[in-house]
């Protein structure tokens, strides 16, 4: 009878034994096996291939000044997520795009692709990250402007996840400011051969005026002085009056009155010459033929003066005056 006592206490301190281990710590558990245990964390994530993403929100432009007679880069920013997730929205850009398309005119300024641009601090929408992506895009001087009251640029952008699903967002109205420059072609005049006596004598060359901004030229007013005598004669004068102007495509025959204009000494006198801005031809990425119109110059007659060369007085040079 000892000998099966012995037998059932053995049983159960080895089933207490057991038990009690069932409860042990994890910790424990290591120490005494020399194993460790360690929580994996579990995440799958399953895509919708058939959902696009959304262009949440587009940024106005960063500038809206433009530079004379140039082009300049003008940069745009917008927002995406996706059910998906970051992982179906490209990064390198090449699928996504930014443009600007004029309202009336349709005009389009188009960039190459946009850049992913990492935000410095996680954007989410409804609990999604979201992606941020800046876009540069070319404006010309000739460009139409607009203002805050009538915006009349749309900017559109696009693009594509890597299942090929479509979005875009061409919400955001915008405008460029208004831009009034020219140049003249030519700085001086010159009559080279002019016989005594002689009418209707043409320069040697008309001045070419150069719209350089994005406001049409109405307008040149010229004013002119009176020539001085710098021979044998001082005092002699070629008049202001004997001179007329007129923008070259109203009528070839500029000494043809009208619509050729008088000059007057030392005053502004109106000849109409339109130049449309919108004329303006792009040649390359960077460079362009500004739209232009001559402008043109009559000795209507030279009598009663000594042969010698003529010349403005210092200080008192001829002065071209333009209108938008």
């Amino acid at each position: 009878m000892r000998d099966k006592k012995k037998v059932v206490l053995g049983f159960f301190i080895a089933l207490f034994l057991i038990v009690s281990f069932t409860f042990v710590s994890a910790s424990l558990w290591d120490s005494i096996t020399g194993k460790a245990v360690k929580p994996v964390q579990t995440r799958v994530n399953v895509v919708n291939p058939t959902v696009p993403p959304v262009i949440l929100y587009v940024s106005d432009l960063n500038v809206k000044d433009l530079f004379s007679n140039s082009s300049r880069i003008t940069n745009i920013s917008f927002l995406v997520y996706s059910v998906g997730g970051l992982s179906v929205l490209p990064t390198d850009g090449g699928t996504s795009k930014g443009k600007l398309l004029e309202i009336n005119i349709g005009t389009l300024r188009n960039n190459v692709s946009c850049n992913y641009m990492p935000n410095a601090t996680p954007i989410y929408y409804n609990g999604l990250p979201v992606r941020n992506y800046s876009c540069d895009i070319p404006v010309w001087y000739f460009d139409e402007a607009g203002s805050a009251l009538d915006p009349n640029w749309r900017i559109n952008v696009s693009i594509y996840d890597r299942f090929n699903n479509f979005a875009f967002n061409q919400t955001r109205l915008t405008w460029l400011n208004a831009l009034s420059d020219w140049e003249g072609g030519q700085a001086t005049l010159n009559w080279s051969n002019v016989v005594l006596g002689s009418v209707n004598d043409l320069s040697d060359f008309n001045i070419t005026v150069y719209n350089i901004g994005n406001q049409d030229i109405w307008n040149v007013s010229v004013n002119s002085t009176n020539l001085n005598g710098t021979g044998t004669k001082p005092t002699d004068q070629i008049l202001a009056s004997w001179f007329s102007s007129t923008n070259v495509t109203l009528n070839f025959n500029l000494c043809t009155i009208p619509p050729s204009y008088e000059l007057t000494h030392n005053v502004f006198i109106p000849t109409p010459n339109y130049v449309n801005h919108r004329l303006s031809v792009i040649t390359g990425p960077t460079t362009s033929i500004p739209a232009s119109r001559f402008q043109g110059f009559c000795l209507r007659q030279i009598t009663g003066i000594e042969p010698q060369v003529y010349r403005s007085a210092a200080g008192a040079p001829w002065v071209m005056d333009v209108q938008f």
